[in-house]
């Protein structure tokens, strides 16, 4: 006797293994930074760009919880996106902790600087 579908474990549930493969594909990232490459070190050639992301959040006036959220969330996403749009990246290599890490400080440093030099200036 055939069993019914309805019957069955998990029916009219969403499909278990599509939300899997669409968790996976979103969180695929590149290969991993090499010792010497862009990216793998906790200074790069894109540490001062990071630092001016903050000078720029400053400016803005976001304060230090919404600069280092942004800061976070960036990391986050960024190796996901090099891996499903590497042409926007000049380099496609996921970033190291520490890179994320070094990325992350300088963004702070910026808002840090910038916050505390402007009033003296102004």
């Amino acid at each position: 006797m055939r069993q019914d579908k309805s019957d069955s474990p998990g029916a009219g549930e969403p499909n278990a293994s599509r939300w899997k493969t669409a968790l996976l594909l979103a969180l695929r990232t590149p290969r991993q930074a090499r010792p010497g490459e862009v990216n793998y070190g906790f200074v790069d050639r894109f540490t001062f760009a990071h630092f001016g992301i903050g000078l720029v959040y400053a400016l803005l006036g976001l304060n230090f919880l919404i600069a280092i959220l942004l800061a976070l969330a960036w990391e986050i996403i960024e190796n996901p996106l090099k891996a499903h749009v590497p042409s926007i990246f000049p380099h496609g290599t996921a970033d190291t902790l520490r890179n994320s890490i070094g990325d992350t400080l300088a963004v702070l440093a910026g808002w840090w600087i910038t916050t505390v030099t402007l009033p003296i200036f102004l």
